[in-house]
Parts: structure tokens; sequence; C-alpha cells
């Protein structure tokens, strides 16, 4: 098993678990999150890991992730994952997204860049949304 398939199944161990300090053992102490489509987002550090973790799970205290596919290249892989549960106000909570993920030589996340988003299954479509920019352009 190569050590990026080796921190999959342990993230997604500490997830199901539900704690946030299992959560974030499975990062290192220096580990960097980039959010690309949202920069301002991005951290750097376990302890914030921690908190970001701890804050999730009281949100959506039923919390649970599937693995849709991965890819492998040395310390680094890109997941697919699909994230689901109910909201503490009863709300779904669905999000869809890959994170590209570098792992150091004990499995750990090193630094991850998320491409998750919520899921908006009631948008417009993309004819819709296309002739909306165009008529914005104008």
């Amino acid at each position: 098993m190569s050590r990026s398939q080796e921190f999959l199944d342990n993230f997604r161990a500490a997830v199901a678990s539900h704690q946030a300090d299992r959560v974030a053992a499975c990062f290192r102490e220096d580990c960097r999150f980039d959010l690309p489509v949202h920069p301002a987002r991005g951290f750097t550090g376990r302890d914030q890991a921690r908190q970001n973790w701890s804050m999730i799970f009281a949100t959506v205290p039923d919390l649970r992730i599937e693995l849709v596919d991965a890819a492998h290249d040395g310390d680094t892989c890109w997941a697919e994952w699909a994230y689901s549960g109910t909201r503490t106000d009863g709300a779904p909570h669905v999000m869809r997204g890959v994170t590209v993920i570098k792992v150091d030589d004990a499995s750990r996340l090193s630094q991850a860049r998320f491409y998750i988003e919520f899921v908006d299954s009631e948008g417009a479509s993309i004819t819709e949304h296309l002739q909306a920019m165009q008529d914005a352009a104008r």
C-alpha cells in the first residue's frame, strides 16, 4: 500500500470516528491547506485543522465521507470526495469535489489543495447560467 493510500484509509477512519483530534493526527504539525477558489480560507497548521474539524462535527454530527475515486503518484494523490449529513438546524449537508494531497514519509498530510464545494441541486441549468453570464456582459 502506498503512503497516500494509507493516508486516505486513516483519514476516512478518523472522520468516521467524529473525533477532531483523531482527524488532526492525520496531518503534519505544519500542514498547509489551500483553497484555490477561496484563497482567503487557506491556512497552515494542525491546530487550525483540529479547530475546523471540531466545528464541522459540532455542526454536522452525523457527517459521512465517501471516497468516490482516487489516483496516486508517489507522495501525491487526487481524491474525489462526497460529504453528506444533516446539520444541527435540520438542513442537509452535501459537498462534493476533489482534493490534491501530498503526504510525508509517515503517511500524514503535508499539503492539500481543496476543490470541494456545496452541491447546488436547485441552481440554474448550464444554459440558464451561461445566458445570465452573457446577459451580464452586455
